[in-house]
């Protein structure tokens, strides 16, 4: 599981208008994947944390698909594998 962890905040022009910028890290042991996400001024400190969550969780649950996908992937080829040994097995 991945944590959040903001590195810097900070009001930003950009595309002829303000808005706010959240710099975070997702952090798992030594794994650090920096983001940058913007948010409109008129967002709350609550309406933001929310949102970092819910990435957060996202990327968590993307991060889980892959580890299963993986796990999927390396049973079917060993499958595979079995079902090729077993062509023209005689006792």
């Amino acid at each position: 599981m991945f944590t959040l962890k903001v590195i810097k905040a900070e009001k930003v022009f950009r595309d002829d208008k303000y808005q706010m910028e959240v710099e975070f890290q997702l952090v798992q042991g030594k794994t650090v994947e920096p983001r940058i996400l913007a948010f409109p001024l008129i967002k709350t400190e609550k309406e933001i944390k929310l949102e970092l969550k819910k990435y957060l969780d996202t990327f968590n649950q993307d991060a889980d698909r892959a580890i299963q996908t993986a796990k999927e992937s390396k049973t079917s080829q060993e499958a595979d594998k079995t079902i090729k040994n077993l062509e023209g097995f005689k006792a």
